[in-house]
Parts: structure tokens; C-alpha cells; sequence
């Protein structure tokens, strides 16, 4: 959100427009016909995550070597148009915050989006740089049992995902960030509107929008390490911040469940599963991919057990609770399946339920 902001920002002084196209950044490029719309709000077609892009690796790239392999990306009519949430369109966004402003992209949001906010205790990340109070991450290793025990999370390089969750902050700060950005200080209403306008799949430039009895705007994020959650009902001056120091947590259930608990609606709890002894996969499940609104997710057995994959992550292993009903012992993340077809079923993640499809096998 703080990226798409400081785009909209520029938006706002005249420097950018919302069809904008690529071309006018990287005119050779693979991208040069994709828009800053369609990079603010998924639909350019991108796939979700760097590590998902044929040889790249995040702790010997550059910035300018990794922005090469993004330009070269196979165009992706097929789904150009769709929601497809991509982190790599964020990173996108961060280089052209700083070729249209001629500044680099913490000066650009510290003058025009921080400072203005109040967000003294915001910082663009550098793993050189001595900040105080900076909170050391976690994140989930398996113990005895199965289930998760903390470990010191793995080194991220964030000076190669400028404008993709490079920033650390502080509960107070997201808190001024909201009251700045409803107060209009940093944007105006025309351009919040356009901001907290649903585009499809509830997003709109930068943040997910939910228009029940009052309209809830909120994003949440995970990086190696670290959780975040920021929801606010503008109507209602109401926000919720939740920051978590590792991982292995689920920030969404965990925002929406405090939101629940303060509307006095039913909220989500976790709880231990237990597992079938020498249960037997399908084989039906080897191989297959299920497509959602957010992203795809890959299954696999190996040995007799199921592992599961989402971009950008590592196999993760899952167990069976029922011969429908599959579930990790590390995240709060479960697939249950309509039938022994296996073509259609639900993805949960903490209260999070999304359907899901098969694509291939």
C-alpha cells in the first residue's frame, strides 16, 4: 500500500498517469505494453513472485540484474486482464517511482508519503544500517512433534525488493499512516477514491476492498521473518494494526479475528489436528495444480507424503485429518476436497476460504 500510495502521489502532481504504459520505462522490454493500472492492481499478467523467474537468486542479484529478468518475461496475453496477484508488478512500481521523480525511492517516500504522515519510526531497509528497536525475525521450523517450532527466519536481501516489502515500521506509525491518508494529508479524495475503488476479486489500486454495511479497506503481508496486518473502516474511523516477528503466522485471520472479537461476531480460534496413521495419497493428487483468485498451488508425493507448494515458498508437507481433509502442522493451512476426483475443493488459511480448481495433473 505505502508503494502504490507513493505512485498515486505522483499520479496526483501530474507526473504519471494510470494508463501509462511501460514503454516509457523500459522500451525494449517483454512488459513495455502493461499500464500502471494494471501493475497497481494485478492484472498485468505477471507472474506472483521473483523466485518463481528461471535463474534468479535473491542473495547474489542486483537491482539492475533483476529488473533485466523481469523485462524479459514471456508476454502473458492469456491472463493479462485477470486478477493475478504479483509482487513482482510492486517492484516494478518502486523503479518507477524513482525514474519519474529523479529520486531514490526512500527519498521519495520520506518526502512525500512519511514525513507527511507522520511515520518518524519508518524506514526503507538496510541491512547495513544500525536501527533501533529493530526486531530480530522468525520463522517455522518442524520440532519433534511435527508441528512448528521458531527459528531465526532466512536472510531476505532487501535491497532488491524495493517496493515489495522493504520497509520496516512500527504499529504507531501504520496507525498515522491511516489517520494521514483518511484525513486527506497525503492524497486527495478523488484519488483515495480511485484507490478504495473495487476493480475485481475486492482490489483496488494497492489495497483490498470490501464494501459490506461500511466499506473495510485493508492489505496484509509476509516476509521471511515477519507478519503484517493493517484493516480500517474509514466511515467508522476504526483501524487495526497487527505486526507479528515471524512468519509462521497467519496476519489476515489474525486482523479480522480482532475485528470480529471488537464487533462481537463469532472469530476464528487454530487448534491441533490429529493425523491418519499410514494413510495413502491418491495418486490422482501427484503432479497437480490448483488454481484460486490469488495464486496456484502445486502438489507432489514423494515417499507416501503429500507435500504442498505456493509461489515463491518451499514444499511444506501436509497431513491427512480425513481421506478429504489435508492440513499442515506448520502454517494454519488446510485443502479439503469435494470429492475422490479431486478436481474441485476449499483452501483454508486461518479463517481465510478460497475455492479451488484443478488445472493439471
Amino acid at each position: 500500500p505505502i508503494t502504490a500510495t507513493a505512485i498515486l502521489h505522483l499520479v496526483q502532481e501530474d507526473k504519471i498517469a494510470l494508463d501509462t504504459q511501460l514503454e516509457s520505462f523500459y522500451p525494449e522490454s517483454n512488459i513495455r505494453s502493461i499500464t500502471v493500472l494494471e501493475l497497481l492492481n494485478h492484472t498485468s499478467g505477471l507472474p506472483q513472485d521473483l523466485d518463481t523467474l528461471e535463474s534468479y537468486d535473491h542473495m547474489s542479484f542486483s537491482h539492475k540484474e533483476v529488473l533485466k529478468l523481469i523485462c524479459e518475461v514471456d508476454n502473458q496475453e492469456d491472463v493479462r486482464g485477470k486478477f493475478q496477484y504479483s509482487n513482482i508488478g510492486y517492484f516494478l512500481l518502486g523503479d518507477i517511482i524513482q525514474k519519474v521523480s529523479g529520486l531514490a525511492y526512500d527519498e521519495y517516500l520520506r518526502k512525500n508519503v512519511l514525513n507527511p504522515s507522520g511515520m518518524t519510526g519508518t524506514y526503507v531497509d538496510d541491512p547495513k544500517a544500525v536501527i533501533q528497536k529493530r526486531a530480530m525475525g522468525y520463522d517455522d521450523g518442524e520440532g519433534e512433534s511435527g508441528y512448528a517450532e521458531e527459528v531465526v527466519a532466512d536472510y531476505i536481501n532487501p535491497l532488491i525488493d524495493l517496493g515489495n516489502g522493504s520497509l520496516l515500521s512500527t504499529t504507531n506509525d501504520l496507525f498515522s499512516f491511516y489517520k494521514a491518508l483518511s484525513g486527506g494529508e497525503v492524497l486527495s479524495n478523488d484519488i483515495l477514491d480511485k484507490a478504495w475503488k473495487n476493480y475485481g476479486n475486492n482490489y483496488g489500486l494497492g489495497w483490498w476492498v470490501y464494501q459490506g454495511d461500511n466499506k473495510m479497506i485493508m492489505h496484509s503481508g509476509n516476509i521471511s521473518g515477519f507478519t503484517s496486518c493493517l484493516i480500517f473502516y474509514p466511515e467508522l474511523d476504526f483501524c487495526i494494526v497487527m505486526l507479528a516477528n515471524t512468519s509462521n503466522v497467519n496476519g489476515q485471520s489474525i486482523g479480522l479475528s480482532i475485528r470480529n472479537i471488537y464487533f462481537g461476531r463469532d472469530y476464528y480460534q487454530p487448534k491441533i489436528r490429529e493425523s491418519i496413521n499410514s494413510f495413502e495419497f491418491s495418486e490422482k493428487l501427484n503432479g497437480s495444480k490448483f488454481k484460486n483468485p490469488y495464486f496456484t498451488l502445486s502438489l507432489k508425493i514423494e515417499e507416501g507424503r503429500l507435500f504442498v507448494q505456493t509461489p515463491g515458498d518451499p514444499w511444506e508437507e501436509l497431513f491427512a485429518e480425513t481421506p478429504l481433509y489435508y492440513f499442515s502442522k506448520l502454517h494454519d493451512f488446510r485443502l479439503t476436497f469435494e470429492d475422490e476426483d479431486f478436481k474441485n475443493g476449499k483452501l483454508f488459511f486461518g479463517d481465510l476460504e478460497v475455492d479451488i480448481e484443478r488445472v493439471t495433473q
